[in-house]
């Protein structure tokens, strides 16, 4: 089930034109199968990279998913932030230059992007 104060940020964030993505350890048919759940989530992403067989399932910390990831939609990982609920995934893709956030909470989420004059 979506939190809805995170689904408001991320409805606030793309009104506000920033581009939406996910990276995730859940595999492919498991995302499917939520997606086909809350399509109106999922509509306010522009892309998703997940682990996959095609990968060997490849999955956060390891530094080959976020080269893929950067590969696939070719993003400068300087203009990107990456919010993420663990710590060790923040570290690793801080050694990409990718800007990060620790999630902890949508009350933290919006409190930190605001700061940062996101909204």
């Amino acid at each position: 089930m979506p939190i809805k104060p995170t689904v408001k940020i991320l409805k606030q964030l793309k009104k506000k034109g920033y581009k939406l993505y996910i990276l995730s350890n859940i595999g492919e048919k498991s995302l499917k199968c939520i997606e086909e759940r809350h399509p109106d989530v999922f509509k306010l992403f522009d892309g998703i990279y997940t682990a996959s067989d095609r990968d060997g399932y490849i999955k956060k910390p390891q530094p080959e998913i976020y080269k893929r990831y950067l590969d696939k939609f070719g993003q400068n990982p300087n203009e990107l932030i990456f919010i993420d609920d663990k710590k060790s995934n923040l570290t690793a893709a801080k050694k990409f230059g990718i800007d990060t956030i620790h999630f902890t909470s949508a009350k933290n989420l919006f409190k930190v992007l605001s700061k940062r004059k996101a909204f």
